[in-house]
């Protein structure tokens, strides 16, 4: 069955790209969520989703741009282990 809903799109495409094509898609939704949350007022609201004040977008965007963070720097420690196994330390 598939799945509705706000999240779903989300939870779609979250594997789709690089840990930094992802990282740099979240700050630009943090930077827009900012932005709109210091321009409106951060208890205001998307007329669409009264139920979620600009400071609970903004709050969302940084779980997800924290989860960003957490991939890239999973991914970089991964390749630098990679990368120092097969690299001679004598020399």
């Amino acid at each position: 069955m598939e799945e509705k809903g706000p999240g779903s799109q989300v939870k779609q495409f979250q594997d789709i790209g690089e840990p930094e094509d992802r990282l740099c898609e979240e700050m630009g939704e943090v930077l827009q969520a900012l932005a709109k949350a210091k321009r409106f007022g951060y208890f205001n609201f998307h007329p669409e989703r009264p139920h979620k004040t600009n400071i609970d977008e903004l709050r969302y965007e940084l779980v997800d741009l924290m989860k960003a963070i957490n991939t890239l720097d999973d991914h970089l420690s991964l390749i630098q282990r990679i990368r120092d196994a097969g690299t001679d330390h004598n020399h």
